[in-house]
């Protein structure tokens, strides 16, 4: 393994990383995170004991490296015939899989590998159609055993598995899930190839080196055994030799929290082409872990470099990278050092130091959550949103019922809403305030017309306010950075896009359909921040595709093209 790990680079005017380092060392933060020691991060007798019960992912890579030929042998034989893998999941129990699927080798013949985390009706039909269900293995993966979104797409894959003629559908599924849960239960009632029960003391953001991140690349073909192996390399280095403070994952999070402190709570993702799929691992791992008690780092992916007059000094920037020239320069980084932004920089010279990246971040994370003073293995606010969930499909309150925030319907060649749209646009803008970032919540299909829409508002929006500007598609966000929106800092301003569900589709084996699902986790997510008193604009599309190039438009004319920095 050559790779060394991320580096942070800074001139530290204010001296802020040094105390960081010098914080972490005096404290031993290294030992006693290495020694799973809860009192890192909590003082609190009854936290340390549930974060003592989060702390198996510091050392899952031996126990999966020691397992990993059994269940390679097992995986070969399972997907023997199968043109198609088709994972469940939401959150932390798909990100790391899909990341996998886009950046590891996939061995010759292998079955294709799809990852549904949607509730959106068009998604589901369209994977359903792709795939050919006769000749596909079904991942339902659930840690908890009882989320809503990956319950209904597996009792409608299950249904539909019979009616295309599977008379024991259940020699085609596999479950992941926690001991004796509900997806645990149910994998054993109904014959499931096989159910594989999780280490309970892993979080599922803390889970790609577990049978969560392992099985589902694993049967996908993927070349984990060189990944896991450096992985491991990685942990007995890092946990039994020192490291430079500038290197070591668990010291340079000291310092993005010291960073945070200051104002500095933007981490911003900028990957080389072909390893851009790792940022919304990133994003989930960073929000959902720091996002609490009023403070948190805002990760932010997925985003296009832009001039260095587009970013405030509200900025730390994470470079990945892949195989550099020696002798070339990073000119992206070095532009963003020269403009005086913090920098971490990390080298993926091939696919197989994945592992080892996974496991760096996770570092980061534990020492991001000793530097905020928070506990980076719970969520306390998700609960929220998916409770008000439950109560939106039970009363069936509509899209625009939710109380708080403001509304428009946007539809498909109607000229009179042109000004409205407008005008909604300017007066959401004009909440935003120095310090603030947007979140543009997308509760559509994940497409490539639809992702390029969004990420041409995204860079419209960061160039004409000089803001950080995520977007997420929704409900998969609900589990990502929603405990950040809600758990953080008041300082997210959101713009929530729902869409009509002409072409619906009811889930089996209850009373409600995917449409009103997803509507019901948009209402109920709009509802959770309005108590929090978040900033927030909801606009409702008649048309998904017209809808969204309308809002593009808007926000065209609001900045025009090119937008240079301007500041509000």
């Amino acid at each position: 393994m050559t790779n060394s790990g991320p580096m942070f680079h800074f001139a530290d005017p204010k001296g802020l990383a040094a105390r960081a380092f010098e914080s972490a060392a005096t404290v031993e933060l290294e030992r006693r995170v290495w020694a799973a020691d809860p009192s890192v991060w909590s003082h609190d007798s009854e936290t340390q004991e549930l974060i003592k019960q989060r702390l198996g992912w510091l050392y899952v890579a031996e126990a999966q490296h020691r397992d990993l030929p059994e269940l390679m042998k097992w995986a070969e034989e399972f997907r023997s015939g199968l043109s198609h893998i088709l994972l469940l999941g939401m959150g932390g129990s798909s990100l790391a899989p899909e990341v996998m699927g886009h950046i590891l080798p996939r061995a010759s013949g292998s079955p294709q590998f799809v990852v549904l985390d949607s509730t959106d009706p068009v998604a589901v039909a369209r994977i359903a159609e792709d795939v050919d269900l006769m000749r596909t293995g079904v991942i339902v993966a659930s840690k908890s055993g009882d989320t809503l979104e990956t319950q209904a797409l597996s009792a409608y894959f299950w249904s539909r598995c019979r009616m295309a003629g599977l008379r024991a559908p259940g020699g085609h599924f596999v479950a992941i899930t926690d001991p004796g849960s509900g997806l645990a239960q149910l994998g054993t009632e109904r014959a499931y190839a096989r159910v594989f029960e999780s280490p309970i003391d892993i979080g599922g953001r803390y889970s790609a080196l577990s049978l969560f991140g392992l099985v589902p690349a694993v049967l996908a073909g993927l070349d984990v055994e060189v990944m896991l192996s450096r992985a491991l390399e990685r942990i007995r280095k890092l946990s039994t030799q020192p490291v430079a403070p500038n290197r070591n994952p668990m010291m340079i999070g000291a310092v993005v929290a010291a960073l945070a402190r200051d104002g500095r709570d933007k981490l911003t993702i900028l990957a080389d082409p072909g390893l851009e799929a790792i940022g919304s691992w990133i994003e989930q791992l960073v929000a959902e872990s720091t996002g609490k008690d009023g403070v948190g780092v805002v990760p932010v992916e997925g985003e296009a470099f832009g001039r260095a007059e587009a970013y405030d000094d509200d900025r730390v920037f994470f470079r990945l990278v892949s195989e550099p020239p020696r002798d070339a320069p990073d000119v992206g980084m070095d532009v963003l050092l020269d403009a005086g932004h913090p920098v971490i920089s990390c080298v993926l010279e091939d696919s197989h130091d994945l592992g080892v990246h996974f496991l760096d971040w996770e570092l980061m994370v534990a020492g991001m959550g000793y530097g905020l003073g928070v506990n980076p293995f719970d969520e306390p606010n998700v609960s929220e949103s998916k409770a008000n969930t439950l109560r939106v499909l039970r009363e069936g309150i509509r899209a625009e019922d939710a109380p708080g925030v403001d509304t428009l319907t946007v539809g498909k060649g109607d000229s009179h809403l042109t000004l409205d749209l407008d005008e909604s646009l300017r007066r959401w803008i004009g909440s935003i305030r120095k310090g603030d970032y947007v979140s543009i919540q997308a509760y559509v299909d994940r497409t490539t017309a639809h992702d390029s829409l969004l990420r041409h508002m995204q860079v419209l929006i960061r160039d004409g306010t000089r803001r950080a500007v995520t977007v997420g598609y929704g409900p998969r966000l609900l589990h990502s950075t929603g405990q950040l929106h809600k758990g953080g800092a008041n300082h997210g301003v959101f713009l929530q896009i729902t869409s009509d569900h002409s072409d619906d589709i009811m889930v089996p084996e209850s009373s409600y359909s995917f449409g009103a699902v997803i509507t019901a986790q948009a209402a109920g997510d709009r509802e959770a921040l309005f108590d929090k008193g978040r900033r927030c604009l909801h606009l409702h599309l008649s048309d998904s595709e017209h809808g969204l190039q309308a809002i593009l438009e808007g926000f065209t004319v609001i900045f025009g093209r090119p937008a240079k920095g301007r500041i509000l």
